[in-house]
């Protein structure tokens, strides 16, 4: 049993070493309170708030209903891994809580806070004036190969 622990516990070392984790506070420039994407006759504001290690997703009507694909609450960040987008490769600053990622920013682009993948439901830095560009088609329509 102590050499399957003992095993255990090299693979997770290793495993750790190779992840680049930080279980400090999000970096300063990653912080910041930003304003869910726009959304045209909604009388109310999403918002997500990071200081810290802290993610606060609310809206300023104190309701608990949120946008699809948002979840609402107070979320402690126990972890900000760097690494490669999946999607296109880019490199990404993503936050998690435990085990759950509650959201990214591309790296270099601090005024963007994503919440999913498919980058439909995102954040803007309150202020920035940052434009979401909609994702260009993999192969245009009016180009056949």
């Amino acid at each position: 049993m102590n050499k399957i622990m003992n095993r255990t516990m090299l693979i997770l070392a290793f495993f750790l070493a190779g992840c680049g984790l930080d279980f400090g506070a999000v970096e300063e420039g990653y912080r910041g309170v930003f304003d869910y994407k726009p959304q045209a006759g909604l009388s109310y504001t999403t918002t997500v708030a990071i200081e810290g290690d802290l993610v606060t997703i609310s809206r300023d009507d104190n309701s608990t209903a949120s946008p699809p694909g948002v979840r609402l609450g107070k979320f402690h960040v126990s972890a900000v891994i760097s690494q490669r987008n999946t999607a296109d490769g880019a490199r990404i600053h993503v936050l998690f809580n435990v085990m759950e990622k509650l959201g990214y920013f591309n790296e270099g682009e601090r005024n963007i806070f994503y919440i999913d993948d498919a980058r439909e439901h995102y954040f803007i830095r309150r202020g920035s004036g940052a434009v979401v560009e909609p994702a260009e088609p993999e192969y245009p329509e009016d180009q056949y190969y």
